[in-house]
């Protein structure tokens, strides 16, 4: 009851004490037409539209590869780079593919499937097939 009483006299303080209450003026860029103009070059014009990025990740994922041209020669090379420090390395590891090969569980009931960059698992007793990913 005591600590009831204490916040609302605190409450009635503090309402006695705010500042004159009058509405904040409007940005300027929100009546002179700059803001409407900066939204169409976003998403019209597309003016900070990222580019695209086209990488190949390792098959141990210790890193990328992409496609980058030479300054040097002004040719497009095959440049590699470290997942954990974003620094191209000098190794030439090979790109490979992950294995499309069929793999079968432990206990052999069931195999392991990709396709289309996607995960399944084919019990072998039903042929019944299930979408991992």
């Amino acid at each position: 009851m005591r600590a009831n009483l204490f916040f609302i006299l605190a409450l009635i303080v503090c309402m006695g004490k705010s500042s004159d209450a009058r509405p904040q003026q409007m940005p300027k860029s929100w009546s002179d037409g700059t803001t409407e103009l900066r939204l169409k070059d976003i998403y019209e014009k597309n003016e900070f539209s990222a580019s695209r990025f086209s990488g190949k990740w390792l098959t141990d994922s210790s890193g990328y590869s992409l496609q980058q041209r030479d300054p040097n020669t002004g040719k497009s090379k095959l440049v590699h780079y470290d997942v954990v420090t974003g620094n191209p390395v000098d190794a030439q590891p090979p790109l490979q593919r992950v294995n499309a090969s069929p793999r079968l569980s432990p206990d052999g009931k069931r195999q392991l499937e990709f396709r289309d960059g996607n995960m399944f698992v084919r019990e072998l007793a039903t042929g019944q097939l299930s979408q991992l990913t």
